[in-house]
């Protein structure tokens, strides 16, 4: 990436948690800076230049970066804030739209990100993991309101009581 980046992110080790483009071919990085365990995620058009701060948008507990660019230009990243995932919605300038970022939580469990959806009324839907030790996992679901961020449904769904791993995303 080229740009200012702050000097922590360059001293950092980094881990690369998504790249997804969007349908104008503007690409995100989503990567988490090791020595500070922060998240960052760019912006970038299709000549490389920076759409939101060069900086990128940053939050703590940055792991397990998933983006889900949305149709209008806006877009939703989740992400690991040990012991649960976050989820925030973004402006396509990168300024954060829900009034604070959205915990993702299953009663007791600790929760990971897995693959956000964009649903045709603007609703979001989350598919996370559950975890409670190491990274054995189980697959739930939750749908969230796209204007507020707020959960839909009473409680999130299970999907499977299959044990799957919370740290690794397969290849489309």
């Amino acid at each position: 990436l080229q740009g200012d980046w702050s000097s922590d992110v360059c001293s950092s080790d980094l881990a690369i948690g998504s790249a997804v483009l969007d349908s104008e071919d503007n690409l995100y990085i989503g990567i988490t800076a090791t020595a500070d365990e922060e998240g960052h995620v760019f912006k970038l058009d299709p000549t490389g230049n920076h759409l939101w701060d060069a900086g990128g948008v940053t939050f703590a507990g940055g792991y397990g970066i998933v983006i889900l660019p949305l149709s209008s230009g806006e877009a939703v990243v989740s992400w690991l804030n040990i012991p649960n995932a976050l989820m925030q919605k973004y402006d396509s300038t990168g300024q954060p739209i829900w009034s604070a970022p959205q915990s993702i939580q299953s009663g007791s469990s600790k929760t990971a990100p897995g693959e956000l959806f964009e649903l045709s009324n603007g609703d979001v839907e989350q598919i996370f993991h559950t975890y409670n030790f190491g990274i054995s996992s189980t697959l739930w679901a939750q749908r969230y309101d796209g204007a507020t961020g707020a959960p839909v449904w009473a409680s999130p769904v299970q999907l499977s009581n299959k044990t799957t791993v919370w740290n690794t995303r397969s290849e489309e």
